[in-house]
């Protein structure tokens, strides 16, 4: 495991305390949780302003450690990043500001996005009370104005803008089913429930494999032939909302087939998961711990023993965590559009493997806090900054020195090369920014996709070739 230092207290309870450490150091005088965007199909360098992909998920891993610790620094905190959410919502358009991640500040506003924040404020409001109106006015007005109204009647499913039409985009309606729930206070009887939420599981059941190679399996769309351990995996998380809800064994079942598929997916020697449903790399951090999740929520219905879960499955991702508190991105980086360029090289420590960023990590802490034990006290953060760590040479880029810092975010090219990003953890925008982004071709191949296949693998052919000379 190359991760730099190793974290030396493998306990989760303490990789939850320096993970909300870490994410802290983001956060800006109003709440908001600012950070760059490395992702497997873009990145998003220049523009830190805080999403609700990021805020959202902070919320909820805060609401879990109030819960099980009681502690009422947790939910101080929840509290303000869900403040933050209702003053950035926009009502004359009923979303919430950069509520696309890793479009922002420009774009659609996502389904996924707005789902996220509302689900967090709905179970702000409960833990809140009285106090927490806003919280659940604010959500349910996203709700019924927003989210709703991104449901296709004919197919049953909400649906989204996929590269230039309307698709149903399995785990973005995942998040929609579960604010809709949250919203109705898990009530099966809810109008909101009847009407959306599960007609919406009745067709993700229905466009699961159900045999070959990839039977249990979810598609990122419809029945396309993507799959991605993360997204399959959030979409069994809005399943298992249904069954919580409405008792029906069919919900579970179809989440145990998904676990059953992916549990070939597990290296067992990194402890990691692969993020593309198949043997080998990219091996993603967030995957696997949201498959521990899942998989315990599973044992924990079904009565049976969860080892895996809590015992050397998920303590082989805690290694991985740095001093700092927060988990590098992945294993063995691949683009998703260029993979015949970017290879999953787990050899080479890519700076998109390395780089600590928020999107994700705030995730990381959604999905650990869940593991915290109830009525035990959280320990005391042990965050290490600054903090470094390196990367190798990847074809035509650094290597670099990642310098991660309470206030600042700096990288160096090697060796004695100059700085090439500088990044104020409150800003909105960096100091400096000279790193490689993936932000405009990924606008050209969003455009180039919506084309037949035969003329959108011809118009790919040149870049491809162009990308391999340069590289």
């Amino acid at each position: 495991m190359r991760t730099g230092a190793p974290t030396q207290n493998l306990s989760i309870g303490q990789s939850v305390s320096d993970l909300w450490a870490w994410l802290h150091t983001w956060e800006d005088d109003a709440g908001g949780i600012h950070g760059p965007v490395v992702y497997h199909h873009r990145d998003n360098l220049k523009v830190l302003r805080p999403d609700t992909w990021t805020q959202g998920a902070t919320v909820l891993g805060l609401l879990n450690a109030y819960d099980a610790s009681t502690n009422t620094q947790f939910l101080d905190a929840a509290t303000r990043l869900g403040r933050f959410l209702t003053k950035n919502y926009l009502p004359e358009l009923h979303v919430y500001r950069d509520s696309n991640f890793d479009q922002k500040p420009l774009g659609r506003p996502a389904l996924e996005g707005n789902a996220i924040a509302s689900l967090s404020l709905f179970n702000l409001a409960r833990v809140t009370g009285p106090t927490g109106k806003d919280f659940g006015r604010t959500a349910e007005d996203n709700l019924r104005e927003f989210i709703v109204k991104q449901w296709d009647s004919k197919g049953k499913a909400f649906a989204v803008t996929y590269h230039g039409e309307r698709a149903h985009i399995h785990n973005k309606g995942a998040m929609a089913i579960l604010a809709i729930l949250a919203s109705e206070d898990y009530r099966v009887d809810g109008e909101m429930t009847q009407e959306y939420a599960i007609p919406a599981g009745e067709f993700t059941l229905d466009s699961q494999v159900k045999e070959g190679k990839l039977a249990g399996a979810f598609p990122y769309a419809d029945r396309d032939s993507n799959y991605r351990t993360l997204y399959s995996l959030v979409t069994g998380m809005g399943l298992l909302g249904l069954h919580r809800v409405t008792g029906a064994p069919k919900y579970l079942e179809s989440v145990e087939r998904l676990i059953n598929h992916l549990s070939r997916f597990v290296d067992q020697e990194t402890g990691l998961i692969c993020h593309y449903h198949r043997v080998g790399y990219p091996q993603w951090i967030t995957d696997t711990i949201l498959y521990h999740m899942i998989s315990r929520a599973v044992d924990d219905i079904r009565g049976t023993p969860n080892s895996q879960a809590e015992g050397a499955g998920l303590l082989k991702v805690l290694p991985y965590q740095y001093p700092s508190g927060a988990f590098p991105l992945s294993l063995g980086f691949e683009d998703l559009w260029y993979s015949d360029v970017m290879k999953a090289r787990p050899e080479i420590r890519r700076w998109r493997d390395v780089l600590p960023t928020p999107g994700l990590n705030s995730w990381n802490f959604w999905f650990l806090s869940s593991f915290l034990k109830p009525g035990g006290p959280m320990p005391p953060s042990h965050s290490l900054m600054p903090h470094t760590v390196y990367s190798d040479r990847e074809e035509r880029e650094g290597p670099y020195e990642i310098i991660d810092s309470r206030d600042e975010l700096r990288v160096r090219a090697l060796p004695g090369g100059g700085l090439r990003l500088i990044i104020s953890k409150c800003d909105d925008v960096p100091i400096l920014c000279g790193m490689p982004e993936r932000t405009s071709y990924w606008k050209t191949l969003d455009s180039i996709m919506r084309y037949p296949e035969p003329l959108r693998r011809l118009i790919l052919a040149a870049p491809r070739l162009w990308l391999k000379l340069k590289r």
